[in-house]
């Protein structure tokens, strides 16, 4: 009889530890998105066509591993991503063109660390190819992806990206 409760008791603290760490492994988070906006610059020349704008998308990462490529999914499919580091510009001493909220400093995406504020920016036209996690997603438009890769686990996660605010355009000098 004791046999069977020690034997109910170990199984009853494998399934527990279980649980626990698959709670555990669900709630690791790697972005929370600050804020998505479109943004045109303008060129001081006249040109007869205005650039088409760009999209950012403003993250904070939050997880100990560097991710390895970024890749956003809108409307005009799956396009490659430029990632920049960025911060927020809050004192008024700073002189910036009118539009401009972050000041970017270039950074090697190995060297992203937890904490670090992104700018990521999908590049026109840029075709990219499609990753493995990519096409199991369902209803993948307007979603950013984000590979991972290490000693943590390999694999590609998301962010739905619900709405992209327009900002009023840089016009240069």
């Amino acid at each position: 009889m004791k046999m069977k409760s020690l034997l109910c008791f170990v199984v009853l603290c494998f399934v527990w530890i279980g649980a626990a760490a698959a709670k555990k492994k669900k709630q690791e988070k790697y972005v929370t998105l600050v804020e998505a906006y479109s943004q045109r610059t303008l060129p001081g020349m006249r040109r007869a066509t205005p650039p088409p704008p760009a999209i950012h998308f403003i993250v904070l990462w939050e997880n100990k591993q560097h991710p390895d490529a970024f890749l956003w999914r809108g409307d005009a499919g799956l396009l490659s991503c430029t990632v920049v580091k960025v911060h927020k510009i809050t004192e008024k001493t700073v002189r910036a063109p009118m539009g401009i909220d972050y000041y970017s400093e270039k950074i090697d995406i190995k060297a992203i660390t937890k904490g670090d504020t992104l700018d990521v920016v999908p590049i026109p036209e840029s075709a990219a190819n499609v990753a493995d996690g990519v096409s199991n997603v369902p209803s993948t438009g307007n979603t950013l992806f984000f590979e991972t890769s290490g000693k943590h686990g390999t694999g590609m996660n998301w962010i739905r990206v619900d709405t992209i605010k327009k900002k009023r355009d840089i016009a240069m000098p």
